[in-house]
């Protein structure tokens, strides 16, 4: 049996390695990667689906109800996530939306955007992963996590950038579920509903209070002008 333990350090995925691992496959294993086509067919099916669900609601102007759900069978990315996730904050402003929108491709592509919501660029977290493998009702021969909902609501993804919270208390709340569970980002990340990179990035953020201020750099930082006054004297 392969020894896939090193991907364990690994907190996102491309599609091509999260199909290989799937099979049981090293990702950088060629014939691994040949063996995986099917299922990275299916992940850029379900991607495809999470798409069109967002591709609509650009059409209808973002008239969202955070009791939807999202088709159980799609997949959505840590990029298309963290920008949902804005938008159904209500932190979102129309410029937001917009740009929501172009990344998503809307009246432009009946495709994803190569360079913007493109499959091939995509990378996509261990949480979605294994929330979308008990979701089709598939095993996967690598654990990415565990004890994951199979399904996903617009309040969950409200969660990811902490709803109406300021990000001061948003990062409070998340050290103190960091402190509960001893320092574990997999648990606290399950208890947050947000995924164990965003527990990592929130925690290592400096409070604007721990933020040294700027200071103003002298006008000759290298001593430059005091050297060429010396060396004129000199001669």
């Amino acid at each position: 049996m392969t020894d896939l333990t090193h991907w364990d350090f690994a907190e996102e995925f491309s599609a091509q390695e999260a199909a290989a691992l799937i099979l049981g496959a090293d990702p950088t294993d060629l014939d691994g990667q040949k063996r995986a086509q099917p299922i990275f067919r299916r992940l850029r099916a379900s991607y495809h689906l999470a798409w069109c669900y967002w591709h609509v609601r650009c059409d209808g102007f973002f008239e969202l109800n955070e009791e939807e759900v999202l088709p159980d069978n799609a997949i959505q990315s840590i990029g298309m996530q963290s920008l949902a996730a804005k938008l159904i904050s209500n932190m979102a402003s129309s410029g937001m939306q917009e740009y929501f929108c172009n990344w998503i491709g809307w009246e432009t592509s009946d495709e994803p955007k190569p360079f913007g919501s493109g499959f091939s660029q995509q990378r996509f977290s261990r949480e979605e992963l294994a929330r979308w493998l008990r979701a089709i009702g598939l095993k996967s021969a690598y654990s990415f996590t565990e004890d994951t909902p199979s399904r996903t609501s617009l309040a969950d993804l409200s969660k990811l950038v902490g709803g109406r919270r300021s990000p001061e208390q948003w990062r409070e709340q998340v050290a103190d579920v960091l402190d509960k569970h001893n320092g574990n980002k997999t648990k606290a990340a399950k208890e947050l509903g947000i995924s164990r990179v965003r527990v990592g990035q929130l925690v290592n953020v400096p409070s604007s209070s721990d933020r040294k201020p700027l200071t103003a750099l002298p006008q000759d930082p290298f001593g430059r002008t005091n050297k060429s006054a010396s060396n004129k004297r000199s001669r």
